[in-house]
């Protein structure tokens, strides 16, 4: 178990690195989790997917949780 937190964390702190390194079949899944519907390509263009609750909270939200992150590594006085 804590296997899999350890996992779940750096791909969390690093997923740009973990998207590179992934075959087609993780990269699929990892953007099933990202996004509502699936990306429509006709070959020139794309239409803006949806992103799924989870995941536009966190979009919308980084900067106020990356201030939660760096008050957490404060040294306590």
């Amino acid at each position: 178990m804590s296997d899999l937190i350890e996992f779940s964390l750096s791909l969390m702190q690093e997923p740009e690195l973990f998207f590179k390194q992934a075959d087609a079949l993780v990269k699929n899944k990892l953007m099933s989790l990202i996004l509502e519907e699936k990306i429509e390509l006709d070959g020139k263009t794309f239409r803006t997917p949806k992103y799924k609750e989870g995941f536009r909270y966190i979009y919308n939200n980084i900067k106020e949780i990356e201030v939660l992150e760096i008050k957490k590594d404060l040294p306590l006085c």
